[in-house]
């Protein structure tokens, strides 16, 4: 499996996006990409988006995913932290093989974020992008070690135009006050 080039990710950026847009799934794009387009670009391998998609309408889902090339590594969620998730692949060209994880919006908050998406330009069309809010949010409920540093990263580079009391709400709600303020203060 070799890494997928700039352009036939980002191919398969807007393919995953207009996947998404017939099925009329809300959607919107989080992880590397997101940070990218808010700070400094960095290197990432997978395509992470977060969506709403309920229970029920899940079958259809992974049915319409698989008749648009789609490979579903497993039909049911896998949960990682304070988040569920569908884990799918998706076959690039010759042998790259592109990880797409699909972030339940399966909670108030989740749901919330969808409806702050930001439509933003992207080679010739629009795509749903994850705010900065929502992204340093998102990376707090997950925690790992370079969502710290993209924590970092957005708040270095974006600090004056965020909306603090929006951070501070949902930080509350989601018993994340703490580390938000230790990123805040940095």
């Amino acid at each position: 499996m070799t890494s997928p080039t700039p352009e036939s990710f980002y191919q398969q950026l807007l393919h995953v996006c207009n996947f998404l847009e017939r099925g009329r799934t809300p959607y919107m794009v989080v992880g590397g990409i997101a940070v990218s387009i808010w700070t400094a670009p960095r290197a990432t391998v997978d395509l992470d988006f977060v969506i709403g998609l309920t229970e029920e309408e899940r079958p259809s889902f992974i049915k319409s995913a698989t008749e648009a090339g789609i490979v579903v590594f497993d039909p049911k969620p896998m949960s990682f932290k304070k988040m569920r998730l569908l884990r799918m692949f998706l076959q690039g060209k010759e042998t790259e093989l592109i990880m797409l994880d699909f972030i339940l919006a399966d909670d108030e908050y989740k749901r919330a974020s969808l409806e702050r998406a930001i439509h933003l330009p992207w080679e010739g069309r629009e795509i749903k992008v994850a705010s900065p809010e929502d992204i340093i949010l998102l990376k707090l409920l997950s925690g790992r070690g370079q969502d710290r540093v993209d924590i970092e990263n957005i708040v270095r580079m974006r600090k004056a135009s965020l909306d603090i009391s929006y951070l501070q709400r949902w930080a509350e709600s989601l018993s994340l006050s703490e580390s938000l303020t230790s990123f805040l203060r940095q």
